[in-house]
């Protein structure tokens, strides 16, 4: 009923599929790597792992208390997000395909979100870089993270 997610990537018959940064999120990858087992590899980059930590953080302390005034909590919201959970779902992907890349001055997914994925995941091959959220496509540790990662999935030819 329907084609498998890794479809809509682009992956075509008898090539291995992979995942990799782009404008679906470093979440989505870290997701479809624990639900696609045809990946080869998967790269979430900065990828947001709590939906209730973030909400919780970035909200203001008014927010955040009319949240908790109608009974909403962290541990609410953890349970509801808990289906799609990257930091409980197992990847699929084989520990040597994972890599994870992530930003220490990132303020909209903190290093902690990263850290928490690459302790779920193994300490698979990570590269931080000294910048935000959008400024890891300027970063030659993230770039070498990536063709690394591709070169020894078989994804991409030696250079």
């Amino acid at each position: 009923m329907g084609r498998p997610p890794a479809a809509v990537l682009g992956a075509r018959p008898g090539r291995p599929r992979h995942r990799r940064p782009g404008p679906v999120g470093g979440y989505n990858t870290a997701l479809l790597a624990c639900l696609e087992p045809d990946l080869a590899c998967a790269i979430p980059g900065i990828p947001a792992t709590s939906f209730e930590r973030l909400l919780f953080e970035h909200a203001s302390h008014a927010r955040v208390r009319e949240l908790e005034s109608r009974g909403v909590t962290r541990e609410m919201l953890a349970e509801v997000f808990r289906p799609v959970s990257p930091l409980v779902l197992e990847p699929q992907v084989a520990p040597a395909g994972r890599a994870i890349f992530g930003g220490t001055a990132d303020r909209l997914v903190p290093p902690d979100q990263v850290r928490d994925l690459f302790a779920h995941w193994g300490e698979p091959p990570i590269a931080w870089y000294h910048g935000g959220h959008i400024t890891f496509q300027r970063e030659r540790s993230v770039k070498d993270l990536i063709e690394t990662t591709l070169r020894e999935t078989g994804l991409v030819g030696a250079a």
